[in-house]
């Protein structure tokens, strides 16, 4: 898991530099082959979430509550922060797009999410003891 964060760190290489006002380096542009680091991320996390699953099975309400008390309270808090600021603060976008943001309707409306890995992990967290019946 830690080759596949390195990895997606570097393939965002371009939008650090976009953002940051640098040009973008013929460099950045290879490093975006490493997008294949969130399918490493994706897969390995599956993995482990079936392995760990299957040594303490448990409802599967108790395995939603406990999945999504993990990852929901840092999301709020963090996305919070970081969408109030870059919508209302310094993209002057205003706070009916921060609400967007923050609640995935902009994700809906124009696909594009700082956060999109949050919502997809909600989802296979919602689906994934159904899949493992299966």
């Amino acid at each position: 898991m830690g080759v596949a964060i390195i990895m997606i760190m570097f393939c965002h290489l371009d939008i650090a530099q976009e953002h940051n006002g640098v040009s973008i380096t013929s460099l950045a542009g290879y490093l975006k082959v490493l997008t294949v680091g969130v399918d490493i991320f994706m897969l390995v996390s599956g993995l482990g979430l079936y392995y760990s699953y299957t040594k303490n099975p448990i409802s599967y309400f108790r395995f939603e509550k406990k999945r999504i008390l993990r990852v929901l309270p840092w999301y709020l808090v963090i996305a919070g922060v970081t969408y109030f600021v870059y919508d209302t603060l310094i993209s002057h976008l205003g706070f009916l797009r921060f609400i967007q943001d923050y609640a995935f309707i902009s994700f809906l409306r124009f696909n594009k999410s700082r956060y999109w890995y949050i919502l997809a992990i909600m989802v296979f967290y919602l689906v994934f003891p159904l899949v493992y019946l299966l």
